[in-house]
C-alpha cells in the first residue's frame, strides 16, 4: 500500500473526527455566550451537555488541553455511557421520565433554592430589615 493509500483510506476517518471536535467545540463556545452561567453549572447540564461535549473533543476528535485536566472523564466513558443511557430509556419507557434526569433536576432546583435564599438574606440584611449578625 502505497503512501497517497494510506492517506485516502485515512481520509473518512479524519474528517469525521475534525467534524466531530468541530461541531462540539462550536456548541460548546455557543452555550458558553448564550446560556447563562447558573444554567451551565447545574448537574442536569454537566451530567447530560458538558460530558457528552467533551466526551466529543477529547475522545473522538483528539483536541488535547481544552479542558483542564483535573476533571478528567471516567474510564471507559462510552461503555459507561451508553449503559447509563440504555437505563434512561428503560426509565423513560417505565415511567415516562429518566430518574437520572428528575434526581438531578431535583437536586439543581434544591441548590438553586438555597442559593436564592442566602440572596434575598443579604439583600434584606444590607436594607436593615433583618439582623446583619443573625443567620438564616
Amino acid at each position: 500500500m502505497t503512501r497517497l493509500d494510506k492517506y485516502l483510506v485515512s481520509l473518512p476517518e479524519r474528517v469525521l473526527r475534525s467534524a466531530s471536535a468541530l461541531a462540539a467545540g462550536l456548541v460548546r463556545e455557543i452555550g458558553e455566550v448564550i446560556l447563562p452561567k447558573r444554567l451551565r453549572r447545574t448537574r442536569l447540564y454537566q451530567t447530560m451537555v458538558e460530558t457528552t461535549l467533551r466526551f466529543l473533543i477529547e475522545q473522538v476528535g483528539q483536541v488535547p488541553d481544552v479542558y483542564p485536566s483535573e476533571g478528567k472523564l471516567a474510564e471507559n466513558f462510552l461503555l459507561k455511557r451508553t449503559l447509563g443511557d440504555g437505563l434512561d430509556i428503560a426509565g423513560i419507557v417505565a415511567f415516562h421520565a429518566s430518574p437520572v434526569w428528575v434526581l438531578a433536576a431535583l437536586a439543581d432546583i434544591s441548590g438553586a433554592g438555597r442559593q436564592l435564599m442566602d440572596e434575598i438574606t443579604a439583600s434584606l440584611k444590607e436594607e436593615g430589615l433583618l439582623d446583619r449578625k443573625q443567620t438564616f
